[in-house]
C-alpha cells in the first residue's frame, strides 16, 4: 500500500452501498491509522516525482480553479510532493497537506508551505480561498468529519475542488465489486455525483461543476487496449470462464485489469456560499 507492506491478515473485504445517495465503502473498514502510518512511510517517488503535466490534466484543474475561486490563496489537501502547487505558479498562495514525510519535505523545497499531516492539523486562522483534494476523499474512511474539516477551513464564498473515482461510470457499473480501483487496499471510500451532493446538501454548500474524466490523458492505442481487455474480461466473467480453470482464475477469480483511460474519474466543485 502506497508502496509499503500491510499485513490485513485472512480478511474477506465486500462492497457495501447506500440505495439513496450512491456512496460505497469498503466493509469491513480498514483502520484509518494503518493506511496513515503506511502514507507517512511511503517513498517521495511513489507517486512521480515529475509528472506529465498534461497527461495528469494540471491544465484542467488550474482552469477549474482560475474559474470558481474569488481569492489566491489555495491548500492542496495531500499534495505528495508539490508538483501541481508549484505548476499553478507564483500567483497563488501555496500551502499543503500531506502525511508522507519524504513528499513533504520535496514539496517545501519546491516552495510550498506544509502545514501538516492531516486536516486536523489545522489552525483555526488557517482559511482558504480554495481547497483541493485530487485523489484523496477514496482513502478517507469517515468522509463527512473530512468534509465538514474542509468546509471549516474555506473563506466565504470559497471552493472545494474534489477529484476521485466515480462509481456511477459505465466501466464501473460493469464489473462492481470486482473493478480495479476498489480493489486497491487504500481505497476505502466510492462516490458518484449523488453522493457528493448529499454531503453538500448536509453541509450547506452549493454544487458548482460536476463532470466525468479519465484519470490520465493517454493516447488512443492505450484507449482501444484497455477497452479490449475490459471487454474480455466483462464477457469471461459473465458465463463464469466458460469452466475453464485457466480462464477462471483471469476472469473470475481476480479482480478487474487496470483502466487508466476510462472516463472513471468525476471532478466536482463545491461552493460555500
Amino acid at each position: 500500500m502506497a508502496g509499503v507492506e500491510i499485513d490485513l491478515g485472512d480478511v474477506e473485504y465486500w462492497l457495501a452501498g447506500c440505495r439513496e445517495c450512491g456512496f460505497q465503502w469498503k466493509s469491513p473498514a480498514i483502520d484509518e491509522r494503518r493506511l496513515l502510518e503506511c502514507y507517512a512511510a511511503s517513498d517521495s517517488g511513489h507517486w512521480e516525482l515529475e509528472p506529465d503535466s498534461r497527461q495528469r490534466r494540471f491544465d484542467v484543474f488550474c482552469d477549474t480553479l482560475q474559474r470558481h475561486a474569488h481569492g489566491r490563496r489555495v491548500l492542496d489537501v495531500g499534495c505528495s510532493n508539490g508538483a501541481f502547487l508549484r505548476f499553478l505558479g507564483h500567483e497563488w498562495q501555496r500551502f499543503g497537506i500531506e502525511p508522507s514525510t519524504s513528499a513533504a519535505q520535496i514539496a517545501r523545497e519546491r516552495g510550498i508551505e506544509i502545514l501538516g499531516a492531516e486536516l486536523s492539523d489545522l489552525n483555526e486562522s488557517d482559511v482558504f480561498d480554495a481547497i483541493v483534494a485530487f485523489d484523496v476523499v477514496e482513502h478517507v474512511s469517515e468522509p463527512m468529519p473530512f468534509f465538514h474539516q474542509a468546509f471549516q477551513r474555506l473563506s466565504s464564498g470559497g471552493v472545494l475542488v474534489i477529484l476521485t473515482g466515480d462509481t456511477s461510470s459505465l466501466a464501473w457499473r460493469l464489473q462492481g465489486s470486482a473493478y480495479w480501483y476498489c480493489s486497491m487496499p487504500e481505497h476505502v471510500s466510492f462516490y458518484c455525483r449523488s453522493a457528493l451532493g448529499t454531503v453538500g446538501d448536509r453541509l450547506g454548500m452549493q454544487e458548482l461543476e460536476y463532470r466525468q474524466l479519465c484519470h490520465k490523458r493517454l493516447p488512443l492505442r492505450r484507449w482501444a487496449s484497455d477497452m479490449l481487455k475490459s471487454a474480455a474480461y466483462v464477457g469471461g466473467r459473465s458465463v463464469g470462464g466458460l469452466g475453464v480453470p485457466t480462464i477462471r482464475r483471469w476472469v473470475v477469480d481476480r479482480r478487474g485489469p487496470s483502466i487508466m483511460s476510462a472516463k472513471d474519474h468525476l471532478l466536482y466543485v463545491f461552493r460555500r456560499p
